[in-house]
């Protein structure tokens, strides 16, 4: 049986959205989703997760219309700057 298990969190998601918002905003982020088989509610929703092949679409449109292929990298970094990293942030306080 090969079940696709939620295993990804949508604050990855959140975050890419936010980068692609600021850094690439010629991309439809609506189609982004659409074809990774994700909705805008489910990446609001901190509780929610995503199955490998939804992210491995996602990431492939993203090759596709950016042709970057430091794309995952660039996001990673601009995560730690993101109000999607919030809760991050707040841990970090924290300790």
């Amino acid at each position: 049986m090969n079940e696709q298990l939620p295993i990804h969190n949508s604050r990855i998601i959140k975050t890419y959205l936010e980068y692609l918002g600021i850094y690439h905003p010629d991309i439809d982020t609506d189609s982004l989703l659409a074809c990774a088989g994700m909705t805008r509610y489910e990446v609001e929703d901190p509780g929610h997760w995503f199955t490998q092949e939804q992210i491995e679409r996602f990431h492939e449109f993203l090759d596709e219309k950016t042709g970057d292929p430091n794309i995952s990298r660039e996001a990673g970094r601009y995560a730690a700057t993101s109000t999607a990293s919030g809760t991050l942030k707040r841990y970090t306080r924290a300790l």
